[in-house]
């Protein structure tokens, strides 16, 4: 695993803000997640406290109604859109809300709440 932490957290201060971030998918690779993760996430490995869309399709992290859960726990959610290279993806997340919504090549899918 390979990961990446933005240059700017987001801020617990942020409270009632949005933040939104695109990115494009240069080259193959197996197992990419687009997400967000808490300070504590290891960067070898996804682990827990991570919400992502993997290129798979599936939605990570996220406790919503129809969500499956792995054999050790982890929450998924399926049928969602695969992508790869020349994609563009988006993650958007509403503070207040707590809702996550993510995009692919501009359309938005995947809007989800995160249950309490």
């Amino acid at each position: 695993w390979r990961s990446v932490y933005a240059e700017q957290p987001i801020s617990k201060n942020s409270l009632g803000s949005s933040f939104y971030y695109e990115v494009k998918i240069s080259g193959r690779g197996n197992g990419i997640f687009i997400g967000l993760a808490t300070k504590q996430m290891q960067l070898e490995s996804p682990g827990e406290r991570f919400y992502a869309y993997s290129s798979t399709g599936k939605i990570w992290g996220h406790e919503v109604e129809g969500c499956t859960h792995t054999q050790n726990g982890r929450l998924f959610i399926s049928k969602n859109p695969a992508f790869g290279v020349g994609d563009v993806i988006g993650c958007a997340v509403d503070l207040a809300t707590g809702q996550i919504i993510y995009t692919k090549n501009g359309a938005r899918f995947g809007e989800k709440e995160k249950k309490e």
